[in-house]
């Protein structure tokens, strides 16, 4: 399908385009409307950390050959929740895809520890 007409408006909404100033010279394009808000949490609020072991000593690797284990998922399924009990407020989990992520809720929803963790955190 051709374009017929020119946009008038386009939204660009990301994390991760700051400095805008850089992705506006890339594209060569001018923004007249820019809004970039500072981030959402000050640095002391922040605590990032990679864990190798879950609670009962279970290797946590999202390999491919480990993905579909019931120890992995189980031992991770139990970190999170375990987790959510002692952050007072909000947990944030990255997984390394959204089919891992769907691998791991159904696992969870399967075993009970999907309710478990919303019991935590909703």
């Amino acid at each position: 399908m051709l374009m017929q007409h020119e946009p008038r408006c386009i939204i660009l909404a990301s994390g991760t385009l700051s400095p805008i100033e850089f992705l506006e010279a890339e594209l060569r394009i001018p923004f007249p409307v820019k809004l970039s808000n500072p981030h959402i949490i000050s640095d002391h609020q922040l605590f990032a950390s990679v864990l190798k072991l879950g609670p009962r000593s279970i290797r946590l690797s999202s390999s491919f050959q480990n993905r579909n284990d019931s120890n992995y998922l189980s031992s991770l399924g139990d970190l999170i929740r375990l987790v959510c009990a002692a952050v007072p407020k909000g947990v944030l989990v990255f997984f390394p895809s959204y089919s891992v992520m769907d691998i791991c809720a159904k696992f969870w929803q399967a075993n009970g520890t999907w309710d478990k963790i919303n019991y935590e955190k909703v």
